[in-house]
């Protein structure tokens, strides 16, 4: 059986969010169905408070078509 076509997107993201939150949205994104590449993460603490994080993310989504 052939594996069909294969859709690629790319999501370009920011986030502003605590270390907790961030951890929680790693883990759902590790959940997610469909295969993801995280291709680009950059993390930079939030100048006037270090626990807040801003969050560069660049994923790229494959799913096949059934």
């Amino acid at each position: 059986r052939g594996l069909g076509d294969v859709y690629k997107r790319q999501l370009d993201m920011q986030m502003v969010a605590t270390y907790k939150n961030f951890e929680n949205f790693l883990k759902d994104l590790h959940k997610h169905k469909h295969f993801l590449d995280i291709a680009k993460i950059e993390i930079l603490p939030y100048e006037k408070n270090k626990t807040i994080l801003i969050i560069n993310l660049q994923l790229k989504l494959y799913a096949q078509k059934i």
